[in-house]
């Protein structure tokens, strides 16, 4: 039997974290980042098991793209792009679930 999180409980968090991050994109990006690694903690100690790594890292991608898009929101200067989104300081410093292999 395969583990799988609830794809309802799944959009509804993703939906809520799109939310948060508009509300809340004028915070300093390391209070921002500070703040986000708080859910995201919280999110792989609920969901992280073995069978369901597909579905967590999937997760992980889709708050990177709602984050990059925030981001991109917060001044009319020249926006980020994901290639300057993937080489900056705000990707290293969130946090990533373990591998599985080493669980």
């Amino acid at each position: 039997m395969k583990l799988k999180a609830d794809r309802t409980r799944v959009a509804k968090k993703l939906k809520a974290m799109n939310e948060w991050m508009r509300k809340n994109r004028t915070l300093p990006v390391d209070e921002l980042v500070k703040r986000l690694n708080t859910s995201l903690i919280e999110y792989f100690n609920y969901y992280y098991v073995r069978l369901n790594t597909d579905a967590v890292f999937e997760f992980v991608h889709q708050v990177h793209v709602i984050l990059l898009k925030w981001l991109k929101r917060r001044s009319q200067r020249r926006s980020l792009t994901w290639d300057g989104f993937n080489a900056s300081w705000i990707k290293q410093k969130l946090v990533k679930p373990r591998n599985p292999k080493q669980i």
